[in-house]
């Protein structure tokens, strides 16, 4: 952690801090994507166990966890959102001080205590140790001594490594949940492709939608793409991929129904490896000429 100087900051220091807080902010991107690929994890698990009730309430447990941290982590974006309205940055970072307007807004309400006492209590319920979280164990005057009359840029880095630790919490939260899903199939082991579709079942001449994404238990995986049928496909800001794809209106023939798979690939860099990752989706397109209304 980087600490202010007695004095007023330095553009040097301003810039170090600046530096720090965009380091934090795309790991932290890609940490927040991870925990929700272990949720999605576990709940394809859970599917594959045929939703045994230890593993149900596994998954409540991490779904529960996961909707905790996303309300902590939105109240973290909230501050920082106000933090930079309050200061003209909403377009980019021109004022790295502001200082004034910072500890107004941080202090004058008991903002940042509120929002540290928030912290401190997510943590306390994880039971975590104090050790390598010290931003989410500040006590009041340690707060005061460090953002009282900080420049902005020393609050956004604070935030940023507060959302760094809630993340670090969170992960380690989920591990051993992850581990216990499946009872006798343990699949918690193992990174592989998963899809959940819109319908199994689709009318020729209709759009087959479903998402494609990776269900793993490890902390650091880049997704490098992904393709449905050999093609590319976009993938939204989670990191899921976006399967869209028209169905023939021929495609089942004469015949009432017929059975069709479309395939899914995923490229992920895990650690220094880049896999791929592969799952064969079955859905069922009938035809809707033939389909009775009695």
């Amino acid at each position: 952690m980087l600490l202010l100087s007695s004095c007023s900051p330095s553009a040097a220091e301003l810039e170090r801090y600046r530096s720090l807080d965009e380091t934090l902010q795309p790991l932290n991107a890609a940490a927040w994507q991870a925990t929700y690929l272990t949720v999605k994890g576990i709940e394809a698990n859970t599917e594959m166990s045929r939703f045994q009730r230890a593993d149900v309430t596994l998954l409540q447990q991490a779904q529960a966890q996961h909707a905790r941290t996303t309300r902590l982590l939105a109240t973290l974006d909230s501050m920082r959102h106000m933090l930079l309205q309050a200061t003209g940055n909403e377009q980019g970072l021109a004022e790295l001080d502001a200082h004034r307007t910072v500890t107004q807004l941080l202090f004058a309400h008991g903002a940042a205590l509120a929002l540290q006492q928030k912290l401190t209590t997510y943590a306390h319920s994880f039971q975590v140790s104090t050790r390598g979280l010290p931003v989410l164990f500040r006590t009041p005057t340690q707060l005061q001594q460090l953002y009282h009359d900080a420049p902005l840029v020393a609050v956004l880095a604070w935030l940023s490594q507060a959302k760094a630790e809630v993340l670090r919490v969170h992960a380690t939260g989920l591990q051993p949940l992850a581990a216990k899903v499946g009872g006798n199939a343990d699949f918690s082991g193992y990174d592989f492709a998963s899809a959940v579709a819109e319908t199994r079942t689709i009318a020729a001449g209709d759009t087959y939608r479903a998402t494609l994404f990776l269900s793993h238990s490890l902390p650091a995986v880049v997704l490098e793409g992904m393709r449905v049928n050999g093609r590319p496909i976009a993938l939204d800001r989670l990191g899921r991929g976006k399967v869209s794809f028209p169905v023939p209106r021929s495609a089942t023939g004469k015949a009432d129904s017929v059975t069709a798979h479309w395939t899914g690939t995923i490229r992920a860099l895990i650690g220094t490896r880049s896999d791929s990752f592969t799952i064969r989706v079955p859905y069922t397109i009938v035809n809707p000429l033939n389909r009775s209304d009695k």
